[in-house]
């Protein structure tokens, strides 16, 4: 059975007791094929059994791994991290549902230049519709990019250092509600870009400067359009539930918007700057941005600012209003006030999209679902729901094949 440990993401999920005893983690799953062979669902929804043309790609998967492995002398695994295994995968379903949906040849199964001729085009249009820039006068070490980063010099300096009691690993295998265990490289602590991400570089966080900042607008420049294939990103941000008093203290919740702005990793504001910044250096449109939307019931008549938005952000041309409810139950102490006669009347004159995280601790796909047909009948624009779960689940039932499959 799964348990909701606090601080999990089984706690965070949105099934019943029943349906989240029928899950179990995906890195459990004996078979790790490069593309799922099972729907898979972030634990949002209750995802449907493994079909039988599922269950044929996925035997037509071992077998083509099986004997491609044996011809390279590497196992199975080895040939199932590399191209030759992604191309495996296209071609078991290619061969499964009769179309031609992936251009891929048998040959790119054994060599690499075979499997670029056919990989993503140049010119190929990317647009990355959530990303994160960090304050300059924000520069603290960061524990995600620890666990990305693995054990070494720089995680260790950071204050992420590896766990010396069982299970070991990265400080939060097995703890915090986290699953101990290794991942699909039989580790408990792997750096997840070798290539970019080294134990003793880049640092974390890096120089407290705009333009050297591991986490600021220069690297953000540099990562997402020089050394990534980016064509236009959203700059996106976050309503921060806690805020910190002036000249330190313990946190306590935000009561107005002053109060999460003052804590905000980037405010809307900056936001807009940073966009305005880029697009002007670039000579045409490769960032659009996000402005924060405050509508809870305390916010209606804020003191400073008197609405549901930051008052400088009515004039910074943001192209999507965001929505964090997980936030609001703090700021406001009461639930976020969706249905208010002022912030249908904002919205409606001044956004064309809406993008609004959910709060998972819900545990209600309906709750977001209405949210979103309110909008798009009152507003007349259209919403969406980011959210970026970082690892998978599937369902398994004792003495059973694995049927469902879940993301956390």
């Amino acid at each position: 059975m799964s348990e909701r440990h606090p601080g999990s993401r089984e706690e965070d999920a949105w099934l019943s007791d029943a349906q989240l005893e029928r899950c179990a983690p995906a890195e459990t799953e004996p078979f790790q094929s490069p593309v799922p062979t099972r729907m898979i669902s972030n634990g949002e929804y209750m995802p449907f059994p493994q079909t039988a043309k599922q269950k044929q790609v996925e035997f037509r998967v071992k077998e083509l791994a099986d004997k491609a492995s044996k011809k390279l002398g590497m196992t199975r695994r080895q040939f199932l991290e590399s191209t030759g295994g992604l191309a495996a995968s296209f071609l078991a379903m290619n061969e499964v549902y009769g179309n031609t949906f992936f251009k891929v040849d048998k040959v790119e199964m054994f060599e690499k230049a075979a499997f670029a001729e056919n990989a993503t085009p140049r010119n190929l249009f990317v647009f990355d519709d959530q990303t994160h820039i960090v304050r300059s006068s924000t520069n603290n070490p960061q524990g995600l990019r620890a666990l990305a980063q693995g054990p070494g010099p720089v995680s260790t300096a950071a204050g992420f250092s590896p766990a010396t009691t069982p299970p070991f690993g990265n400080p939060n295998n097995g703890r915090g509600g986290n699953p101990a265990g290794v991942d699909e490289l039989g580790a408990t602590w792997t750096s997840w870009n070798p290539t970019q991400l080294h134990p003793d570089f880049p640092p974390n966080p890096g120089p407290a400067t705009t333009v050297a900042g591991e986490f600021h607008l220069g690297q953000y420049i540099n990562r997402m359009y020089l050394e990534a294939q980016t064509s236009v990103s959203i700059i996106s941000n976050a309503n921060i539930a806690l805020f910190t008093p002036p000249g330190g203290g313990t946190p306590g919740p935000a009561t107005n918007i002053h109060d999460s702005l003052v804590s905000e990793i980037l405010t809307g504001w900056q936001t807009a700057q940073c966009r305005d910044y880029i697009n002007q250096l670039a000579g045409s449109t490769r960032a659009l941005a996000h402005g924060q939307i405050y509508p809870g019931p305390g916010n209606l008549a804020d003191p400073l600012f008197g609405g549901v938005l930051h008052a400088a952000s009515r004039t910074l041309k943001n192209h999507c209003g965001k929505m964090q409810n997980a936030n609001f139950w703090v700021f406001f102490r009461s639930r976020t006030n969706y249905d208010s006669a002022s912030l249908r009347k904002w919205v409606r004159k001044n956004l064309k999209l809406l993008a609004i995280e959910p709060n998972s601790r819900e545990r209600s796909v309906s709750k977001i679902l209405n949210v979103c047909t309110y909008f798009r009948n009152y507003g007349g624009f259209q919403a969406m729901v980011p959210h970026n779960p970082p690892r998978t689940i599937l369902s398994r039932e004792p003495g059973h094949e694995p049927r469902q499959s879940i993301t956390t």
